[in-house]
């Protein structure tokens, strides 16, 4: 996981760096249906990047709720199990001291 925001931290100076470095770019037109918008190059690109990491978030949560059920369910299970096995001891503890009185 540290590896992972590791990796996104450098994705986003290396997108803020290319923001700076590009801020006199030309403007151009973006036509969409019936929208016609002029804007800078930039703000195009810092639009689709946004607009993708938007994108990747909202398909990622799912699956991380998912994942996370799933490991509570497993640790309750793991409880559950301990618990059997630590009674299981104790009852094996017990009549191993009947046989021996």
């Amino acid at each position: 996981m540290k590896f992972f925001f590791g990796l996104a931290f450098l994705v986003l100076v290396g997108v803020a760096i290319f923001a700076i470095q590009n801020s006199t770019a030309p403007a151009i037109d973006i036509k969409f249906l019936v929208w016609h918008i002029q804007t800078s190059l930039i703000y195009t690109i810092l639009g689709t990047f946004v607009s993708g990491m938007i994108i990747v978030f909202f398909l990622w949560i799912p699956s991380a709720f998912r994942n996370s059920s799933q490991q509570r369910g497993l640790r309750k299970e793991i409880e559950i199990m301990e618990k059997t096995r630590r009674h299981d001891l104790e009852d094996r503890g017990q009549t191993s001291k009947e046989k021996e009185a």
